[in-house]
């Protein structure tokens, strides 16, 4: 009978140790997707942050685009009355030589 209890004792020992490892298995785990949760939660972060980030600078750059096509829709605005004024000019100009060929 003392060897029978040995025997369930040891078995017992043996469960007692394989559920203590597997409970520490699982414990890690646990902690390992907690890791992987907060390294998530700073990835999601970050990436927002840079989000921001860039969204502004886009913004920013809408901005100076804008600017930038106001400027040259005036350019080519101005360009086109220097381009009409020499040609009135060039047009009084010749006009000019017409009549003092009549005369």
């Amino acid at each position: 009978e003392l060897e029978s209890q040995r025997a369930k004792y040891a078995e017992t020992q043996e469960l007692f140790q394989k559920a203590c490892a597997e409970r520490d298995a699982i414990r890690m785990q646990v902690a390992s997707a907690k890791s992987a949760e907060v390294f998530a939660k700073d990835q999601m972060h970050s990436k927002a942050t840079d989000l921001v980030r860039v969204e502004t600078e886009l913004a920013s750059l809408k901005e100076r685009f804008a600017g930038a096509e106001e400027q040259s829709n005036r350019l080519i605005e101005l360009q086109a009355r220097v381009i009409a004024r020499e040609a009135d000019a060039s047009k009084l100009k010749e006009e000019g030589r017409a009549s003092a060929l009549e005369i």
